[in-house]
């Protein structure tokens, strides 16, 4: 039993051996073909993209548009666009109640009276002058003795009737009134407006006609940036 066993071992063990040396002998050249293929499709690159380098520099600038030009870079592109001169708005009011007064006027009240006509003579004037005036509302004998009271020489007396104003009275033409009335807060406009032509996305700057010093005429400074870009494309190998 132990001999047996003995000679079983060996033989396996010889067996175990040239199976993996047999798959040793089969990996070795598969693994040296995927590195080579790995290096044949390795592909080299370098930096690439844009590279921008941004400077600066104060300018002083006139304010002067006489003394100044502008430089165009980038040329713009015409476009039309709508100006609006006066914004369309709503009419907006509120009702009111207006009273209105009546409406009258004035009527003079007529009556009668009678009227002397006296000529006579005063003391006044020792009795050269004639001299003539009017009594109002009083009889005959009223009238005699009127002037016999101030020694007056009476000549003629006339007597007439005439009409005078006694008074006024006021009469309505209208009787006093009320109503509803609209009362405009903000008038109704309607739109109006243009068409004008504009340059869009035009680029530039302003440059001195001549030097001109910082402290002289009314100026600013101004910073003039330069752009420069500069481009690295990909390279394969």
């Amino acid at each position: 039993m132990n001999s047996r066993t003995a000679t079983v071992i060996p033989m396996i063990t010889v067996f175990i051996l040239c199976g993996s040396l047999q798959t040793r002998s089969f990996s070795l050249p598969e693994m040296t073909n995927k590195k080579s293929d790995r290096k044949e499709e390795k592909t080299e690159y370098i930096v690439y993209g844009e590279k921008t380098t941004v400077s600066t520099k104060n300018r002083w600038i006139s304010n002067n548009p006489d003394e100044v030009d502008w430089i165009v870079e980038v040329p713009g592109v015409p476009e039309e666009i709508y100006v609006i001169d006066q914004e369309a708005q709503e009419e907006i009011s509120h009702m009111e109640t207006i009273n209105h007064p009546a409406v009258t006027h004035q009527e003079a009240i007529y009556g009668s009276r009678v009227v002397w006509t006296v000529s006579y003579y005063s003391p006044e004037n020792d009795y050269t002058e004639l001299l003539i005036t009017k009594l109002y509302d009083m009889t005959e004998d009223e009238v005699l003795a009127y002037f016999e009271e101030r020694d007056c020489d009476t000549t003629d007396m006339q007597q007439s009737t005439e009409q005078y104003i006694t008074g006024y009275r006021t009469v309505t033409d209208q009787d006093a009134w009320s109503e509803e009335i609209k009362v405009i807060d903000q008038e109704e406009l309607e739109e109006i407006g243009h068409y004008e032509t504009i340059i869009v996305g035009e680029i530039g700057y302003f440059v001195n006609k001549r030097d001109i010093a910082p402290t002289e005429g009314d100026g600013r400074f101004e910073a003039m940036v330069r752009k420069t870009t500069e481009t690295y494309e990909k390279v394969e190998e």
